[in-house]
């Protein structure tokens, strides 16, 4: 079976986008500091709308079928790539997002790995501390804070040099 993972970190690679979020956090975190996470938050290069469309196109084509559907996000200028779930129909509840793409911003500081950029996690920890102060990000809060303890103890395993 195909993963979907091969067929989004080729297009990512081949396109030049940028991963941010779990996926960019735990590519930098020792396997016993990661995240569980499945699906991919993805800065377009250019317009998020097209790129998620072409992702779109390019899981259909290597699964060999129409199984995947492209919504706009919650956030506006967002754009998901949805999996239509066990039943195939598209805006049913077992529908799950597989890749959100939205536009890069300025100035973002990226690692590349293996011929793909992921933001660096000096950028997620600040994104992290800035979600914490604003109300209106209470709903992903303990999520936030997860992830930042994730990250002191990564550093504090370093310091350590036990990785």
């Amino acid at each position: 079976m195909i993963k979907p993972d091969k067929v989004i970190l080729n297009q990512v690679k081949r396109r030049g986008d940028i991963i941010y979020g779990a996926q960019a956090m735990n590519k930098q975190m020792p396997p016993m500091l990661r995240r569980q996470s499945v699906d991919y938050d993805i800065f377009s290069r250019g317009n998020p709308k097209p790129a998620a469309v072409k992702m779109e196109r390019r899981l259909d084509k290597s699964y060999g079928g129409d199984l995947f559907y492209v919504k706009p996000a919650q956030h506006p200028g967002t754009w998901k790539v949805m999996d239509k779930g066990q039943d195939g129909r598209m805006g049913t509840k077992d529908d799950f997002g597989i890749v959100d793409y939205s536009k890069k911003p300025r100035g973002i500081k990226t690692k590349k790995i293996g011929g793909i950029n992921y933001v660096q996690l000096q950028e997620i920890r600040k994104d992290k501390k800035k979600s914490l102060k604003d109300k209106e990000s209470k709903f992903r809060h303990e999520k936030d804070r997860g992830d930042l303890e994730i990250m002191k103890n990564q550093r504090r395993l370093k310091r350590m040099r036990i990785i």
